[in-house]
């Protein structure tokens, strides 16, 4: 049976930055059950260009990859133990308060004119929804590439809130490898006749083509032909392909929110912060991920361990990229689950 979204409604919400959003709501997915001590919640946020449903089988988008084979009954997020949340990010297009959507106070899609968001506004706002759940203690915070972000954004800004924390594909600052390639999607889309200074809603159609042509290339830098490659074996059907997947992401996702999201993700930077972290760490790269390669583990260790917390050390051995936690999930399924009962 498929698992519907919910909608937590926040209300007035100031940012960090300045801004506010007088009417914020996050959309999300729960699995399994809250026990009555409140403290077996697994928070797992989601990927830049991906929804708070990869943590379904039957999520119909899967942007970085599903985790639906990780996350059920007897999986290694086992939900007949844990209650799982996975909320949409403020700021994305998948049902969460976005560029998107209509702002009241001016009867117009936000568009360009959303506000500046940090992943400190992020962890607020799902400190407000975990409340209204009835959580008190999280077990873990996982993410998975920004939402890995938010996982160690978590760990800093609220360290004695969880036991665990697994930042997937992903590190302690959001500037690695993001700042050239924002500069190159935020060329594109502004070389787009659609664009109109990023008032293009009445040329989606033409704006949509656009976003195929970037997620084409996203998808070719995650490392996703080496898998096509293993299914298909045919550079043509390859190609076809990457050109479905691209057509389906870029009729859903809005150009707002990618460059609301990225901004975001080029403030990040907790590396100063992490040996104020308590909880304890498992990091997971892979080790052909070329934007987060396993050359960067040392130094978010040993920062962590600082703290005096435990920490591991996991690395996919897979030839998928930035794809590997979904793909090749069997490769580190057995280490998620063990950390997490241990």
């Amino acid at each position: 049976m498929q698992v519907p979204d919910q909608h937590f409604e926040i209300g007035e919400f100031e940012l960090l930055l300045g801004g506010r959003l007088p009417n914020a709501s996050l959309a999300y997915v729960t699995l399994g059950e809250l026990n009555t001590a409140g403290d077996n919640a697994i928070l797992i946020l989601h990927g830049y260009t991906s929804s708070h449903r990869f943590v379904l089988e039957d999520d119909p988008d899967n942007a970085e990859g599903s985790w639906g084979p990780l996350i059920g009954p007897g999986k290694a997020i086992d939900t007949n133990l844990y209650f799982v949340i996975a909320p949409n990010a403020l700021g994305s297009s998948y049902g969460s308060t976005g560029p998107g959507d209509i702002n009241r106070q001016t009867g117009r899609r936000w568009g360009p004119e959303f506000p500046a968001l940090t992943f400190e506004d992020q962890v607020h706002a799902q400190t407000s929804l975990l409340k209204s759940l009835g959580v008190n203690h999280l077990h873990a915070v996982i993410g998975l590439s920004m939402g890995g972000f938010g996982a160690f954004q978590w760990a800093v800004q609220c360290p004695t809130m969880m036991r665990k924390v697994i930042p997937v594909l992903t590190a302690p600052w959001g500037s690695l490898n993001q700042a050239a390639s924002h500069q190159g999607v935020t060329a594109v889309l502004q070389a787009s006749a659609a664009w109109h200074n990023g008032w293009y809603y009445d040329h989606l159609e033409q704006m949509q083509q656009t976003l195929e042509t970037i997620r084409i290339k996203t998808l070719e830098r995650y490392g996703v032909p080496a898998w096509l490659e293993t299914e298909l074996h045919d550079a043509t059907k390859i190609q076809t392909r990457l050109k479905q997947m691209a057509g389906q992401w870029a009729s859903k996702f809005d150009a707002n929110a990618m460059l609301t999201l990225r901004a975001a993700i080029n403030r990040f930077d907790v590396r100063e912060a992490l040996s104020q972290a308590q909880a304890e760490l498992m990091y997971v790269l892979c080790r052909t991920d070329g934007l987060f390669p396993p050359s960067i583990a040392k130094e978010t260790l040993d920062r962590w361990s600082a703290s005096s917390s435990a920490t591991k050390y996991v690395e996919i051995d897979s030839e998928y990229g930035h794809f590997a936690s979904s793909l090749d999930w069997r490769k580190w399924a057995n280490a998620l689950e063990q950390f997490l009962t241990d």
